[in-house]
């Protein structure tokens, strides 16, 4: 999917599909902070994650809706737990 610049669109499902490290530019701008983007990719994960586990408290469910294996939405709920007692 397009927008009307022409750059491509980013569906809240195909965040999960990005994996760590690959760097996600925004409107194609070869400026982007890709430091940035990066940040902003994982909290949109986070906060589709845990709106998931919201509306169903069993992560077998939750991960099949969200299109991922029960043992990565187990790795991503460590690394939350794991930032949060980092104070982060």
């Amino acid at each position: 999917m397009t927008d009307v610049q022409g750059a491509a669109t980013v569906l809240a499902r195909d965040l999960l599909r990005v994996k760590k490290g690959e760097t996600v530019i925004v409107y194609g701008d070869p400026a982007a902070d890709a430091s940035v983007v990066r940040a902003t990719v994982d909290a949109v994960e986070r906060e589709l994650i845990l709106q998931t586990l919201a509306t169903t408290s069993n992560k077998t469910r939750a991960a099949e809706l969200l299109g991922i294996s029960l043992k990565t939405l187990h790795n991503k709920l460590k690394e939350y737990e794991a930032a949060k007692t980092d104070g982060g």
